[in-house]
């Protein structure tokens, strides 16, 4: 430390030079700063920094960039890191490999509305648990649902997927080091389910909204709710070569392309083709061009089936239900749960997991409730009557025959009382058996040690 004209300067030998700072206007201030420079001396010959001097770097970093800088361009201090916005972020996480062009639309909404409430050149750094609080407020009340003639809020499984969604971005921008916290990982957006919005579509309806429509619309209906199909995305580059109808030695089945199969390393799904729609097919290929290979031309990928559908309701006379084209896809996934047991199987159908269908994809109805509720006052009335279990036959050969009176040719329920009992006499014969059969007497026990 050195006074220069009314100044004071902190001063350092780093790497064969001289490192100085001027223009302090008093020794203290000098001397503390000094200091510093001495353990920034002193960690960068170790390779480590103390948390109380790695604070002290951080507030010089935010209070004084030009002499952080300057302790950068010598080697103290590790060179500061350049600032990076929430539209950097947005952009770096929208480049990431192995994402599907859906996957880019649903991300450009979250984008969105993170651009919306932050803006494009908000730090991200700047970002904090209280602002991620705000932020799931904001997208909880403010009407930001344009699809209605008046914007609404969004609803709460919508808001729960996009804290979700912004979870995701942050802590991607945590893996790349942009990021100390993710100021948004104490949200739980909640459940991502919409049951107001699950209705079930029961055949009789459905077939007299079929019988209105015309044959084009009847079979994508019927793909709709006879094999789950999820919409124009899975019907669009349908070929009549992947139309399998039934012959005498197989069933009919539909080989189904979607670029959701690819993630599970599949380029189609096997759906199995009820007869009304392999007897549809039928019809509308005889209706087909000549030479024609899609099963529906000029369909386009992005084709809004509910409004169709709705339509069709009206047509037929039938009152229309809620979400009209998913709620389809439902209803199937909702019938198959209840046939196919084998869980591999189901899954393959309707190309989710089965978990992602107990959750999003069945619909409590009515008999479905009260077939459930016969099952399980069936198995709880079976809870009070234990069956009579077939006991462990001794090893020895002789004394297989003390059993054979016991063996029961099948399980059956009994009373408890008369199960307890039996068990009781079971255990004495055991002990018999093991007793005089085992190279023991049942009176080898001297009673009289005297004796």
């Amino acid at each position: 430390m050195a006074r220069v004209s009314n100044k004071y300067e902190a001063r350092i030998k780093y790497n064969g030079g001289d490192v100085r700072f001027r223009g302090f206007t008093n020794e203290r201030e000098a001397k503390r700063f000094q200091c510093f420079l001495v353990d920034l001396r002193a960690a960068a010959k170790i390779g480590s920094m103390g948390e109380e001097l790695k604070i002290k770097v951080v507030r010089l970093e935010r209070d004084a960039p030009e002499q952080y800088d300057r302790l950068a361009n010598v080697g103290l201090v590790p060179e500061r890191r350049k600032p990076r916005t929430l539209k950097n972020l947005l952009d770096e996480h929208r480049k990431r490999g192995g994402v599907t062009e859906e996957s880019k639309e649903v991300w450009d909404k979250v984008s969105k509305n993170l651009l919306e409430f932050f803006g494009a050149e908000k730090r991200i750094e700047e970002i904090t648990q209280t602002d991620a609080v705000k932020y799931e407020e904001w997208l909880r009340t403010a009407p930001l649902n344009n699809r209605p003639r008046v914007p609404v809020p969004y609803s709460a499984a919508t808001v729960s997927r996009r804290i979700g969604h912004t979870k995701t971005v942050f802590t991607y921008g945590e893996k790349l080091g942009w990021l100390e916290k993710n100021p948004f990982r104490f949200l739980h957006g909640g459940d991502s389910s919409n049951e107001s919005k699950l209705e079930y579509v029961p055949m009789e309806k459905f077939l007299r909204v079929v019988d209105a429509a015309p044959l084009r619309w009847k079979l994508i209906l019927f793909l709709g709710r006879l094999c789950g199909l999820r919409g124009s995305s899975e019907m669009y580059q349908m070929e009549w070569g992947d139309v399998h109808l039934s012959t005498a030695e197989e069933s009919g089945w539909l080989a189904v392309r979607a670029c959701k199969n690819k993630r599970h390393g599949r380029t189609y799904r096997v759906v199995p083709l009820p007869a009304m729609v392999e007897k549809c097919f039928i019809e509308w290929g005889e209706q087909a061009a000549d030479g024609e290979q899609m099963v529906f031309p000029g369909m386009k990928k992005k084709t809004n089936f509910s409004v169709m559908t709705e339509r069709m309701a009206r047509r037929s006379g039938v009152e229309g239900w809620k979400n009209p084209w998913y709620n389809l896809r439902k209803s199937f996934c909702t019938d198959l749960i209840q046939v196919v047991k084998d869980i591999p199987t189901y899954e393959q159908i309707t190309d989710h997991s089965y978990s992602v269908s107990v959750k999003h994809y069945q619909i409590m109805t009515g008999g479905r409730l009260a077939a459930g509720m016969e099952q399980a006052l069936s198995a709880l009335d079976n809870l009070g009557r234990v069956p009579v279990c077939v006991p462990v036959v001794s090893p020895f050969s002789s004394t297989q025959g003390v059993f054979d009176d016991l063996r029961e040719t099948q399980t059956v329920f009994k009373d408890p009382q008369i199960c307890e009992e039996k068990s009781k006499k079971e255990a004495r014969l055991q002990s018999f058996a093991n007793g005089r059969y085992g190279g023991h007497e049942i009176r080898t026990r001297n009673r009289f040690p005297g004796n």
